[in-house]
């Protein structure tokens, strides 16, 4: 435990629900420092209110926030205790996806350009970690070609493909996120046909001989050239974005408080709390939705440490809705870096070569997240990950 967890925890004066946020990311701490076990015990219940120093109620709270961030679960019975997990790709995902939902519901809206401005990034960047492939280049390209039905060269699903073949867990979750933020605008992922097929089969073919070569700028620029010629829809045409706040495979979707997590979160995006989103007292929102006044107190617990609400003391007291945070998609992409075991030093080598890219990658919106979250993650030690190789 640090010591300003034990601190914090120590201050009367901080509400249940904000302890439970702070011990949630503790814990999120401890586990990164132990490399991530997933499929192991952490500790277990009474382990966990010794080590934290912490109530029972609180350590519930806390455990939601885990399931929420996909770090653990609690395993009931004898050898019970907080089972680590690995995070889904789809909670950054979603998370990321669902940051720029809140941005275009105020008004300040992400344009299609800069979907595909991040793509093109995307794809030059697998193109030349492909190039530093060994077995890609020694098989003669099979592996490289296996890897990419034919189907693929001309879907939108390209450049997902071209991060798998790079296993590179920050690319993978890189394309996804754009994926879905592209089908969000209205995207197609059908097949080109007739002059435009046979166009990408070029194209297809230049980018695989520079890859066999380790022409790393030449696969770059073909990487970009397939891509561009994949965009292929109306960029003046842009479509609201569904609401992705908690992905399908959350486990807070089997339970009561994901279900009102979810519930709240679409009534704030929709506008049901009015312009001022005042959501009110604890009990109010119980009645509101027919549910335990503990349970409204776990979903909003949650809401809280993802940002979404705040609560306000005083005369006019009760939740509130905030303004979007990157406090939370920060979080989860660096979580979900870290279960993955991706070493640091890779992720250092991955930004010098973003930065060898053009301009607009640094000021492209979408691709700010991303990067910071490799950035933070890239500053953390070695020596905290144990990623080291001994």
């Amino acid at each position: 435990m640090t010591a300003q967890f034990a601190v914090l925890v120590s201050d009367r004066g901080i509400k249940r629900e904000r302890r439970a946020a702070l011990l949630a990311r503790q814990i999120e701490h401890d586990v990164c420092q132990r490399r991530w076990p997933v499929g192991t015990i952490f500790a277990s219940q009474q382990e966990l209110i010794q080590r934290y120093c912490v109530g029972t109620d609180c350590l519930r709270d806390a455990i939601r926030i885990l399931e929420f961030n996909g770090v653990g679960r609690m395993r009931p019975g004898p050898g019970g205790g907080l089972l680590v997990s690995r995070p889904s790709i789809n909670l950054p995902v979603a998370s990321v996806v669902g940051h720029f939902q809140v941005i275009w519901e105020s008004g300040d809206g992400v344009a299609r350009r800069e979907i595909q401005g991040a793509r093109l990034t995307v794809a030059a960047l697998a193109a030349r970690i492909c190039c530093q492939d060994k077995k890609a280049k020694d098989d003669g390209g099979d592996q490289w070609r296996w890897a990419m039905p034919k189907e693929l060269r001309a879907s939108s699903r390209f450049v997902v493909a071209m991060a798998d073949v790079t296993a590179d867990p920050f690319l993978q979750l890189a394309s996804r996120s754009l994926l879905t933020l592209g089908h969000l605008f209205g995207e197609s992922a059908d097949q080109l046909s007739g002059k435009a097929t046979r166009d990408n089969q070029e194209l297809f073919s230049n980018l695989s001989e520079a890859i066999i070569a380790a022409d790393a700028d030449g696969a770059a620029f073909h990487a970009k050239c397939l891509v561009d010629q994949l965009e292929h829809s109306d960029p003046s045409r842009e479509t609201k974005m569904s609401d992705p706040f908690l992905s399908e495979g959350s486990p807070l979707n089997r339970s009561r408080v994901g279900q009102l997590v979810r519930l709240i979160a679409t009534e704030i995006n929709t506008g049901a709390f009015g312009k001022e989103k005042i959501l009110g007292a604890e009990a109010v929102l119980a009645e509101r939705y027919v549910a335990a006044l503990s349970t409204v107190r776990q979903a909003l617990a949650v809401l809280e440490d993802a940002g979404v609400v705040a609560v306000r003391r005083g005369r006019s007291n009760g939740w509130f809705a905030c303004e979007p945070s990157l406090e939370l998609p920060l979080r989860q992409v660096r979580n979900y870096l870290a279960s993955s075991q991706m070493d640091p030093v890779q992720a250092q080598r991955l930004i010098e070569l973003i930065r060898k890219e053009p301009a607009q990658a640094s000021k492209n919106a979408i691709f700010k997240i991303l990067l910071l979250a490799l950035e933070s993650y890239a500053t953390l030690s070695v020596t905290e990950l144990s990623f080291a190789r001994h």
